[in-house]
């Protein structure tokens, strides 16, 4: 156990460690070209916005503290103390990364990169570890085993390497754990056969054979932004990674070139992501097509209330479907299955113009009250309420009624005028509130009549912020969700006394928690550009915000489960020992 505590305080400090000293040298060079994901992490300018904050790791590590195993605590700061001075050059930024994935034997591995400046104190840190590992020496890498991590260095930078473990399924075979034995990697010093290749291999390789060779990746982390991601497709797409697209070649060669990158940037009063996302010359030719539509905000704006939980819109020309099917090569296929319906692509893409948009409002839990089947004991039981619209553009009625018709003719659905009424087996289903009607070249869902008609009325008006709603406009994707008015219709009177944790958590994430939005541009020949924005309190930096809010909730499921052990214990007429733990405030 404490070998494993080592093993997390080396790699949560890694996150966490403000640094000094002379800027080290890019480590991009021992990330494979073919990774799938890299996460650069700014150290420096985290830990300096959390520091402003006065949070520091000492006061982080108090999630640990448990009067029912004191020790847990110290041995946690003791632990972070000596790794404060272990060697490493935090002044750079941080890599953490996917440098391969084998979906067919479910292989996984984990890379975390840093620099390194003193040898020596890492070797002294490592030689203070439990159970001290043994170093082993190899020209110029030296490695250690702790836990399951393979950690090596060179003299310029330390790799910490793990990787997915098949589980341990001895039990499903007659032969049991013996009959598993050649299917398991045989030990060598300071790690299995296949992690000390990969470590070794890493540590190997020339820049064209690294992310340092990709100026997608080089142009990212150069940019300001306290988190950095960068995506890969081609190695997703590989045929080790995802051996089914094998027999798909025309899919494969749609998915390749895809490259994305996103910056998450921690402001104050708000968390900041941006990201872009490159395709290749296959896919950008059918995107660059087709490009163009934005989201009708005409949909939004008649929704009738003021109370509007989220939103959600979006637009695209359906021609694009079909094209992506023939592109990747299976139109035909497509096509043989709706055949057997009386359908084309062609005639679905013809029914609809390609405008969407969800509308949610009213949200509240509503307690209701119940009777146990078994016992006749009644009970209450709280359940979601809101009231929402969904509205679909329709394209050619001709078309539409082409696909109406399979579910009338299938008893699904039954036509009273231009009302639509849900039924099982050709008679109405009385049990189904929703409301559907076709008013004019809209379908209009609803689950209630009187937001149903208000709204194809056009009576009502949202009640959208400006600051939503120009978010929203002029974007293909567009999200929003106003999270204080969802966490604020959530009664405390539904917590009992067994739930006054969660009750204390929501009651936190409620004095957080504003609202977020998310939107996604068009293909603009090159590109897709995407902003997300979560919006807390406004004078805080988000990052302080956000850290101390998982402290909390991590104290107050702390706190719970340690009494729920108590009563158990006490049920069971067990010995209870001390269960109190110190909340973080």
């Amino acid at each position: 156990m404490k070998q494993k505590l080592s093993g997390l305080i080396i790699v949560a400090a890694v996150v966490f460690m403000a640094a000094c000293g002379k800027k080290a040298p890019s480590y991009t060079q021992y990330i494979p070209k073919e990774a799938s994901y890299v996460v650069a992490m700014d150290v420096k300018s985290m830990v300096g916005k959390l520091e402003k904050d006065s949070l520091s790791v000492e006061n982080m590590l108090e999630v640990l503290k448990d009067s029912s195993d004191p020790s847990k605590y110290a041995k946690a700061i003791e632990m972070w103390n000596q790794f404060k001075d272990a060697g490493l050059d935090f002044e750079n930024r941080i890599y953490f990364a996917v440098p391969s994935v084998d979906m067919n034997s479910g292989n996984v591995n984990i890379e975390v990169v840093a620099g390194l400046r003193d040898e020596k104190k890492l070797q002294d840190f490592i030689a203070k570890t439990h159970n001290a590992p043994k170093v082993t020496k190899d020209g110029d890498l030296s490695y250690v085993t702790i836990e399951q991590m393979l950690i090596g260095w060179n003299k310029d930078a330390v790799i910490i390497l793990g990787g997915h473990t098949a589980p341990n399924m001895s039990g499903m075979y007659p032969g049991g754990a013996d009959s598993l034995s050649a299917a398991v990697p045989a030990p060598v010093p300071g790690g299995t056969a296949s992690l000390l290749a990969d470590l070794k291999k890493y540590f190997a390789l020339k820049k064209d054979q690294s992310m340092a060779s990709m100026d997608m990746f080089t142009d990212l982390v150069a940019q300001k932004g306290d988190v950095s991601i960068f995506t890969n497709s081609n190695s997703l797409a590989g045929s080790q990674a995802n051996p089914a697209l094998t027999m798909m070649p025309k899919v494969k060669e749609l998915l390749e070139g895809i490259y994305s990158t996103s910056i998450v940037d921690f402001e104050n009063g708000k968390m900041v992501m941006k990201s872009q996302t490159f395709v290749g010359p296959k896919l950008a030719e059918v995107l660059k097509k087709y490009a163009g539509p934005t989201v009708d905000m005409s949909l939004v704006d008649i929704y009738p209330s003021n109370n509007i939980g989220g939103v959600a819109a979006f637009s695209f020309k359906p021609e694009l479907i079909p094209e992506l099917l023939k592109q990747a090569g299976v139109d035909a296929l497509a096509d043989g299955f709706l055949s057997q319906e009386g359908l084309s692509t062609n005639d679905i893409i013809k029914a609809f113009k390609g405008d969407f948009a969800i509308v949610f409002s009213d949200f509240g839990m509503s307690a209701v009250e119940k009777k146990n089947p078994e016992n006749g004991v009644s009970y209450t039981s709280w359940q979601p309420s809101g009231k929402l619209v969904v509205a679909v553009r329709i394209g050619d009625k001709v078309a539409f009624e082409k696909l109406l018709s399979l579910s009338t003719k299938a008893g699904l659905m039954l036509r009273n005028g231009n009302r639509l009424v849900p039924a099982r087996n050709g008679v109405a289903d009385t049990s189904n509130s929703m409301f559907i009607g076709l008013e004019n070249d809209l379908l209009v869902i609803s689950n209630d009549n009187t937001v149903y008609d208000a709204y194809i009325a056009k009576k009502g008006k949202i009640g959208l912020s400006d600051d939503a709603r120009n978010t929203m406009k002029g974007s293909s994707v567009a999200f929003f969700m106003d999270a204080q008015k969802v966490l604020n219709a959530i009664p405390e009177t539904m917590f009992d006394t067994s739930a006054m944790h969660e009750k204390n958590v929501l009651a936190r994430s409620k004095s957080v928690f504003k609202t977020m939005d998310f939107t996604t541009g068009n293909f603009d020949g090159k590109k897709i550009e995407s902003k997300g924005e979560v919006i807390m309190v406004s004078d805080k930096n988000s990052l302080p915000q956000l850290v101390r809010f998982l402290m909390y909730a991590a104290g107050e499921m702390k706190m719970k489960q340690a009494e729920d052990s108590a009563k158990w214990q006490i049920d069971n007429n067990d010995d209870v020992d001390s269960v109190a733990t110190v909340p973080v405030n």
